[in-house]
């Protein structure tokens, strides 16, 4: 829908209709949080524990990752050897699997590691939206 910015003027409000309007919008609005500086913030600290809680910007741009149902599910992998952490990845109906050459020394290494291909991945798409 080109040229739609304002869902308040969108005419066919039907859901199958306005949700694909929906989400490009608010693609665009998440793309505009990401700066270096909420990288950072979530390479430091990425559950956002105290006293540095994490800041508004990040705490939108990890809710929007959490409500993305078309993504396959990331998470931390403790390996075997119980020295290293990987990504394993998990998409509804079928068997999880780990990725490889995924290797980092701390969990939050590979948390930040998922949050910077979720990053990629809402950056990659930037030129397809039509909001």
């Amino acid at each position: 829908m080109p040229g739609v910015s304002d869902p308040a003027r969108y005419i066919n409000k039907e859901v199958e209709h306005f949700h694909p309007v929906h989400h490009a919008l608010r693609r665009k609005h998440m793309r505009k949080l990401i700066t270096p500086d909420v990288i950072e913030e979530h390479r430091r600290n990425p559950l956002g524990y105290g006293p540095d809680f994490h800041s508004w910007p990040l705490h939108h741009l990890l809710g929007y990752f959490r409500t993305q149902p078309e993504s396959a599910y990331l998470m931390p992998y403790h390996h075997a050897d119980k020295q290293s952490f990987g990504i394993a990845v998990s998409t509804r109906g079928q068997e999880p699997f780990v990725l490889e050459g995924h290797s980092y020394p701390t969990v939050d290494a590979a948390r930040h590691s998922i949050f910077e291909m979720r990053v990629a991945e809402l950056t990659a798409e930037e030129g397809s939206d039509d909001a």
